[in-house]
């Protein structure tokens, strides 16, 4: 499990990419991301998860968003990406549709 703590912004998004991108690569297959530590969260904060989910689809992996915090919630509302922190069906049957129409 990733415990995110703090602010999740340009720099943060970042780091968390690149230690979820080892856990991956290393073999994980789900992972597993607590964000109740999460005090703040921009709009780059959200699309790492979204880049995250499809890292995690190349791997063959899951991703599960456990005890979102209030501001990670509010963000996802407002980009309209609140499913980023449910199950990460949607994402995988959207990747099979593209990788079926390639």
């Amino acid at each position: 499990m990733l415990e995110v703590v703090g602010d999740v912004d340009l720099a943060v998004a970042s780091s968390l990419l690149e230690a979820a991108g080892e856990e991956l690569a290393g073999g994980r297959r789900v992972l597993v991301l607590d964000l109740a530590g999460v005090s703040f969260c921009s709009a780059k904060g959200i699309t790492a998860l979204i880049e995250l989910r499809q890292l995690a689809v190349r791997h063959s992996a899951t991703v599960r968003v456990v005890r979102p915090s209030r501001q990670v919630c509010r963000v996802a509302s407002l980009v309209r990406c609140e499913d980023v922190l449910h199950d990460d069906s949607a994402v995988r049957t959207e990747s099979s549709r593209s990788e079926g129409t390639r």
